[in-house]
């Protein structure tokens, strides 16, 4: 038998004696409550901390695209050039928008788990190069919102 599990049974077996004697009852009580009390707190910090480990890696675990935000965000203030100036007619505004909504939920839906993969982040720029293009293409042909 170890020490502590000797220290441990003695312990225990102190107690037990001791609790019989009524004048050390009070004293022995107060202990075994002031020690579960301690253990509840200790039990109840470590599932704090549990949580806060858990929130914290699954928000670091959500996968992020930089480089695909800003060119949606420069995609969008081009388009918006475009309607401002009237080079953009109202059905192309339309498309372009429709287009960026597409890209948008496809970027969701490659967050979705987690983890955006090569494969998705091609197509992401894929659509994006196509998007690009028919911004420059829809701002610079003929028609025009005058």
């Amino acid at each position: 038998m170890s020490i502590n599990k000797f220290h441990h049974y003695i312990s225990i077996g102190m107690i037990k004696f001791f609790m019989r004697i009524p004048e050390c009852e009070e004293i022995f009580s107060f202990f075994i409550f002031s020690k579960l009390q301690n253990f509840k707190q200790m039990k109840m910090k470590l599932f704090i901390a549990g949580l806060l480990f858990v929130g914290i890696s699954t928000v670091a675990m959500a996968q992020t695209t930089p480089v695909v935000d800003k060119r949606e965000k420069n995609q969008k203030v081009r388009v918006a050039e475009g309607v401002k100036s009237g080079e953009l007619t109202k059905r192309e505004t339309r498309k372009l928008a429709r287009q960026q909504r597409h890209i948008k939920k496809t970027e969701k839906a490659a967050k979705a788990d987690g983890k955006v993969t090569a494969q998705e982040r091609r197509q992401l720029k894929r659509e994006q190069r196509r998007a690009n293009a028919n911004i420059y293409r829809k701002k610079h042909n003929k028609r025009d919102r005058n």
